[in-house]
């Protein structure tokens, strides 16, 4: 029996420096009926050179720059797989990955197949690996769970998805410019799919210690991330409510967040968490829970935000 083909969705956008890398990585799979779909999302680096050089050997397409969903969306449009890779620019598949998840596949009929993954970390000019991260199974096989109990994440190149399983989710959402992996995620999990596990390092996820984002790209970050969390609560209420309640320590993160833009938006998240989580005690962040129990939480934040800024002032890699 032939092989099924596996298709390969990479999005760019101004990754020149690591976007070389991630296509050979997609080339060099040990499991070789693949087709690699590279979307350049309107690069205005040396991204598109060195897309090209690559030749027959990868179906490049150039868009005018909108978003990294609409590119995702637009390579699926042209995909022919039967099985659907996602893979950021700036990170790397490390062989195996899809010959794995396609024999477990094809033999159990899973809808998608998860692996675990490392952290290929960059600290000014070193590259630093930590891990590996692996999924618990019972996590895998239940993905509301996983995002409420477990953790809300994992590398968007982590799943191998039958087609029809990304078919059925709508496609990646185009009105959000940041937190798109997490919504496709739980685009994917309202659906309840059949999940399974690979034991297997599939790739190398990418991480910029020191970065520091400005200030518009953070309040992007909040706005975009309030809307993924609120279609999470929204999923969860309706498919699983017993599970809601873990979903409180990421409103207080989210509301938190606000606490140095808008102070008004701030008070007005915090009074949210209180009404849907009454009886909610912040343990998992014991300096925020010790300070707001004796000066409540307006105060509590007061303090730690300008200990954050003083700890940068004078740590200013961290």
């Amino acid at each position: 029996m032939s092989k099924p083909l596996v298709s390969i969705i990479i999005p760019n956008y101004n990754k020149a420096p690591y976007i070389r890398e991630a296509i050979e990585s997609a080339l060099n799979q040990t499991y070789k009926n693949i087709e690699v779909i590279v979307v350049d999302d309107g690069s205005t680096d040396q991204s598109r050179e060195i897309i090209k050089s690559f030749g027959k050997r990868i179906k490049a397409y150039f868009l005018p720059h909108k978003n990294a969903n609409v590119a995702r969306n637009f390579g699926f449009k042209k995909s022919k797989g039967k099985y659907i890779q996602f893979l950021d620019s700036d990170d790397i598949l490390l062989p195996e990955k899809i010959e794995k998840q396609v024999e477990l596949l094809e033999k159990t009929g899973a809808d998608m197949a998860l692996s675990g993954f490392k952290y290929l970390i960059h600290i000014g000019e070193k590259n630093i690996l930590k891990g590996p991260v692996y999924i618990e199974d019972r996590y895998a096989r239940d993905l509301l769970l996983l995002f409420t109990e477990g953790s809300l994440w994992y590398p968007p190149f982590t799943p191998l998805y039958r087609r029809e399983l990304v078919e059925a989710s709508g496609g990646w959402n185009e009105s959000l410019e940041l937190t798109q992996d997490l919504h496709f995620d739980f685009q994917i999990a309202s659906l309840e799919p059949y999940v399974e596990n690979v034991k297997l390092i599939g790739g190398l996820y990418r991480r910029y210690k020191g970065k520091k984002e400005g200030r518009e790209w953070r309040l992007k970050w909040n706005i975009c991330a309030d809307a993924t969390l609120e279609y999470l609560y929204s999923i969860v209420q309706k498919k699983r409510p017993e599970l809601t309640k873990y979903l409180a320590k990421y409103f207080l993160i989210r509301a938190r967040g606000w606490y140095e833009f808008d102070k008004d938006k701030y008070v007005e998240k915090m009074k949210i968490l209180f009404k849907r989580f009454p009886t909610y005690k912040p343990r998992e962040f014991p300096v925020f829970y010790i300070l707001s129990r004796l000066f409540g939480y307006k105060i509590a934040d007061a303090i730690l935000y300008r200990l954050r800024k003083v700890k940068h002032v004078f740590r200013p890699e961290i």
